[in-house]
């Protein structure tokens, strides 16, 4: 309904499912509620002028994301699956057709991100690629099958001196928990707080699938907020002054803006690799890249990307943080971690 903010804090008005009126007071209020969140929507847009605009790269495109539950076949529950035979057990086919970490691949004309998330044994899998600007087609869970399929198909030897053959994972093992197109875009607000009321998250910035930034932008964001308004809550009435919370607020959105730039120049180089068609010469610099940051990786060092994102905000000349002391970079930066997962 409505957000009213004062002196010691903000206090949001709203109405529950029985249309009865309540109210919410706080300190702060940080609107952690996606990009299309009440918050800014409805609360700074019109106040303040709070509004997310085009990052360092224009993107715009439309993508069918997917989340989805996996049961495990069993030699019961689907005896004719020929990995039986070929040894496996659930888990190992489990893993063998729905593999660890993130990946990020190219089926011809269609980017793909994808990956496991949520707690492991609760077998979650989230499955997102690119529509083509001339498929108007509105048949989702069709074009969603279509695609999946040959990404779920193995070709499989039964057993020694057998002939190979294409299993697909069982249809029936996957519950498609939500499944819907999406337009994605790069954005980034041109404030990230008002007074009281602070965005993080989607509600600040928003990135293409083909990065992985979106989740540990947001998560990075939380982190850097959480202990600076601890800081002013808890400080003295120096610190706790208008003047100075806005200085403190604006170092975390200044640090932000230059760290999200740096995800967004990533997001935009895998994209490249992504969106771009199989050819001879972009294979061959595939290979390139790979092997010059592999080399790069056994002498502590990264791509000048990777580099630079290793560097955290020190870079940023006026950061909360003490520079002589390699303040400001992150803490994973000097070892793999960070380098593998990019």
């Amino acid at each position: 309904m409505g957000r009213d903010e004062h002196a010691r804090g903000a206090t949001v008005h709203y109405l529950d499912r029985d249309r009865k009126t309540h109210q919410l007071r706080a300190v702060w209020l940080v609107g952690a509620d996606g990009k299309r969140g009440i918050v800014r929507k409805h609360f700074l847009e019109p106040s303040a002028g709070i509004r997310q605009e085009v990052g360092i790269f224009e993107y715009e495109g439309t993508w069918i994301a997917a989340n989805l539950k996996i049961t495990l076949p069993t030699p019961e529950s689907h005896p004719d699956l020929a990995l039986w035979a070929a040894g496996h057990d659930p888990e190992s086919v489990y893993d063998l057709f729905w593999p660890k970490n993130w990946h990020f691949c190219r089926p011809p004309g269609k980017p793909v991100a994808c990956g496991r998330f949520g707690p492991f044994a609760d077998r979650l899998w989230r499955h997102e690629f690119a529509l083509p600007e001339s498929d108007d087609s509105k048949d989702v869970l069709s074009v969603f099958w279509d695609q999946l399929t040959p990404m779920i198909t193995r070709n499989i030897q039964p057993h020694p001196g057998a002939k190979p053959v294409e299993v697909t994972f069982p249809l029936d093992c996957i519950q498609i928990l939500r499944c819907g197109p999406f337009r994605f875009s790069h954005r980034v607000v041109n404030r990230w707080f008002a007074k009281r009321t602070v965005l993080i998250g989607d509600a600040a910035h928003v990135f293409p699938p083909f990065g992985g930034q979106g989740v540990a932008c947001g998560v990075q964001d939380a982190v850097g907020l959480a202990w600076r308004l601890a800081l002013i809550s808890k400080s003295d009435s120096l610190l706790s002054s208008a003047t100075r919370s806005e200085a403190l607020l604006q170092s975390w959105a200044d640090e932000r803006r230059m760290a999200i730039d740096n995800s967004a120049r990533l997001t935009q180089q895998n994209g490249e690799l992504c969106i771009k068609e199989a050819t001879l010469m972009g294979n061959v610099q595939l290979s390139c890249l790979k092997i010059a940051q592999y080399f790069l990786n056994g002498l502590g060092m990264g791509l000048s990307l990777v580099e630079r994102d290793g560097h955290g905000y020190s870079g940023w000349g006026s950061g909360t943080f003490i520079s002589d002391f390699r303040g400001g970079i992150k803490l994973s930066s000097s070892g793999n971690l960070e380098r593998s997962i990019v």
